[in-house]
């Protein structure tokens, strides 16, 4: 009887872990898919006519995931994004 509610204990813990790993994984996957965005964003790799708009757009949205972005690219693309929308208008 003992043995079956270490067993039960045993298969909750596991359960709880994997389910903090699946959390993790996903957090890493929309940290990287924010900054894949991102540094093409700022490489220039998106050829097109960009709106202010636009622009406030993407501020807005790199304010939004703040958490989830390294503070170094997030500092170089606000600035660049600041940089483009003061030359837009």
């Amino acid at each position: 009887m003992k043995t079956e509610y270490i067993l039960y204990f045993a298969v909750i813990v596991l359960v709880i872990a994997f389910i903090m790993l699946l959390q993790l994984l996903l957090q890493n996957l929309k940290e990287k898919r924010v900054t894949d965005k991102l540094n093409k964003c700022l490489q220039g790799k998106i050829h097109q006519k960009v709106s202010a708009k636009d622009v406030e757009k993407m501020i807005k949205y790199i304010e939004k995931n703040k958490k989830h972005i390294p503070f170094s690219i997030y500092k170089k693309s606000l600035q660049t994004l600041q940089t483009a929308l003061l030359k837009i208008r």
